[in-house]
C-alpha cells in the first residue's frame, strides 16, 4: 500500500518544519532506547531495567506536543498506546530471550493488536490519515523489530546493521506521514510556533520547497545518526562484543552520506574538507578511548587536545558556512557533544550504567540541538538565497 505525501510541494512553514523534525526525532528515539533495550538483554550491556525504565517513557515527549496542539484526552491515549507497545515488547524480548515460544506467539499477536489500535485511534484525531496505511506502517515496524530480535538471537551482526538501516528509513516515512495529518488538521487554525515544539528563531513568514524540506531534515538528522552509530561503536569496542569493523565502517559511512547532501549547495572542495575533519575526529575519539583503556594518561592528554584542535576548526567552517550563526555557537555544541561523549565512556567503563543512561539521554538531546540549529541556519540560507559557493 502507498501513501500520499500531501504536505504543501511550495511553501513549507517554520512551524510545518519544526512539527515533521520532533516526529521524526520521536521515532529514532524509540529506536534508540529499543536497540539499547535490547543489547541490555541479550549481549547484558548495562541493566536492563534501567534502560526499559528510560525506553517506557519515550512517548511521553511527543505527547507532550500534541497536547499543545490539541488536547490532554489526546495526548494520554497517545501515551497510553505507545506504552503498551513498549511493555509488550519488552515481554516478547524476555520470552524470545528465555525460548517462551508460546509467550513469543502471544506477544507478536498482541503487537499487531496494538499496532490496529494505535491506528484506528490516530485516523480518528486526524481525519486525512488513511487507518489501513498506518495499521501497515506500524505492522511493517513490528516486523523489523521482530527481524531484529532474532538477529541479536543468532548474534548476527552484519543483519543487525541491515535491519536497523531499513528501520531508520521507514521510521522517517511513517513519521512524516503522521506529520501530513497533523499538519492537514491545524491548516485552517495554524498554531504557535511554540506549540510544534520549536525552539529556532526563524521568521514567521518565511517558506521553503519540499525538496529544500528534504535537504534540511536529511542534514539536521545527520547528528542524531552519528551520535547513534559512533555509541554502537564504542560500546563495541568497550564490551568487545559485536563487530567493531562493520560497525566502523557503518559509522564512515553516515559521514560520506551527510557530505553528499552538503554538496547540493556547498563547493565541493569545502564539504570535503569538512568530512574530513569529521571523520579525523572520530578516528582521534576512537584513539583517545583506547589509550584510556590502556591507562595510557600522557596520550590521553595528547589526544584530547587534538579533538579540541579539531572541534575548533570545525565551528569555524560551520560559522563561515552558514552566515546566520556565529562561531562561537556551534563551537559551545561541538564541545558539549564532546563531552558527553567522554563521559558516556567513562561511566561505561566504570561499570556506572544509571549514569550512562542519563548521558545517553543527555546527547540525544544534543544531538537534537544540533539539529535544531541546522534548522535554523540552513532554512534562513535557503529562505534568503544565502547558500556559500
Amino acid at each position: 500500500m502507498v501513501y500520499n505525501n500531501q504536505i504543501g510541494t511550495e511553501c513549507i512553514t517554520a512551524t510545518q518544519v519544526n512539527i515533521i523534525f520532533n516526529t521524526r526525532l520521536f521515532w529514532r528515539e524509540l529506536l534508540y532506547w529499543s536497540r539499547a533495550f535490547f543489547n541490555s538483554v541479550f549481549s547484558n550491556i548495562g541493566s536492563a531495567q534501567e534502560v526499559f525504565t528510560r525506553l517506557y517513557y519515550t512517548p511521553a515527549g511527543y505527547a507532550h506536543m500534541l497536547q499543545l496542539i490539541l488536547d490532554r484526552r489526546v495526548s494520554d491515549r497517545f501515551t497510553a498506546l505507545f506504552d503498551q507497545y513498549i511493555i509488550i515488547l519488552r515481554e516478547l524480548v524476555r520470552a524470545a530471550a528465555n525460548g517462551e515460544t508460546e509467550t513469543v506467539n502471544k506477544s507478536v499477536s498482541d503487537l499487531y493488536s496494538n499496532s490496529k489500535e494505535r491506528a484506528e485511534f490516530l485516523s480518528e484525531v486526524f481525519p486525512s490519515l488513511d487507518k489501513d496505511v498506518l495499521e501497515q506502517m506500524f505492522n511493517i515496524f513490528v516486523q523489523y523489530e521482530i527481524k531484529e530480535i532474532n538477529a541479536y538471537i543468532m548474534q548476527d551482526y552484519g543483519q543487525i546493521i541491515e535491519i536497523y538501516d531499513k528501520l531508520l528509513i521507514h521510521t522517517d516515512k511513517t513519521a512524516d506521514y503522521l506529520s501530513q495529518g497533523i499538519i492537514n488538521l491545524i491548516t485552517a487554525a495554524p498554531i504557535s510556533a511554540d506549540s510544534a515544539g520549536n525552539s529556532n528563531n526563524i521568521g514567521p513568514g518565511i517558506c521553503i520547497t519540499r525538496n529544500e524540506l528534504n535537504t534540511i531534515l536529511d542534514i539536521s538528522m545527520f547528528w542524531l545518526d552519528l551520535f547513534s552509530w559512533l555509541r554502537a561503536y564504542r560500546i563495541s569496542v568497550i564490551s568487545g562484543i559485536g563487530n567493531q569493523e562493520l560497525l566502523y565502517n557503518r559509522l564512515l559511512r553516515v559521514t560520506t552520506d551527510f557530505g553528499n547532501i552538503m554538496k547540493t549547495f556547498l563547493d565541493d572542495e569545502i564539504v570535503n574538507t569538512h568530512i574530513m575533519l569529521i571523520q579525523e575526529y572520530l578516528w582521534l575519539m576512537d584513539q583517545l578511548l583506547k589509550s584510556r583503556m590502556a591507562d595510557d594518561i600522557e596520550e590521553m592528554n595528547r589526544i584530547y587536545q587534538l579533538t579540541i584542535d579539531n572541534i575548533d576548526e570545525r565551528a569555524k567552517f560551520l560559522g563561515s558556512a552558514f552566515p546566520s550563526t556565529d562561531v562561537s555557537e556551534w563551537r559551545n555544541l561541538l564541545i558539549k557533544f564532546h563531552t558527553y561523549l567522554i563521559g558516556m565512556s567513562g561511566a561505561f567503563l566504570s561499570g556506572d550504567y544509571a549514569a550512562n543512561i542519563e548521558i545517553f539521554d543527555g546527547l540525544i538531546n544534543q544531538a537534537e540541538d544540533m539539529g535544531s540549529l541546522f534548522i535554523e541556519a540552513l532554512f534562513d540560507s535557503l529562505s534568503s538565497n544565502d547558500i556559500p559557493a
